[in-house]
């Protein structure tokens, strides 16, 4: 039996049928989610080619572990100036909240590693 936390539904999956989310879903939440994020420039792309925030293709990795705890991995690029440390906190809490609400699943880790920094040469001025 599932329970839908939102508004705590419960379902017999016996009855109903079965639920798949794939880990698209889960990545394209993650995407949309940092796309909301203050000072979040881009996300990296799986093949190594940096994305900007308004493209759909799948920019988080998502992975299950030995104990079945999922994580999820990001990298990003950061605008220049911001506190790294903020944001990538502020992410990871968004992200994790996004993805329980919209599909019941909790996340063990979100990973964010920090690649670059967009440098606009207006703001250093």
């Amino acid at each position: 039996m599932s329970t839908n936390k939102q508004n705590n539904q419960q379902w017999d999956d016996s009855q109903l049928g079965d639920i798949d989310i794939s880990a698209q879903v889960i990545s394209g939440i993650a995407v949309e989610t940092a796309k909301q994020i203050p000072g979040v420039y881009a996300v990296k792309r799986p093949n190594n080619n940096l994305q900007s925030l308004f493209t759909k293709e799948e920019s988080a990795f998502l992975y299950e572990n030995d104990t079945d705890h999922i994580s999820l991995d990001m990298a990003v690029v950061l605008d220049y100036g911001v506190s790294v440390p903020n944001v990538c906190f502020n992410l990871q809490e968004a992200i994790t909240e996004q993805v329980a609400n919209m599909t019941d699943i909790e996340l063990a880790e979100v990973n964010i590693s920090v690649i670059n920094l967009n440098i606009n040469k207006e703001l250093v001025k």
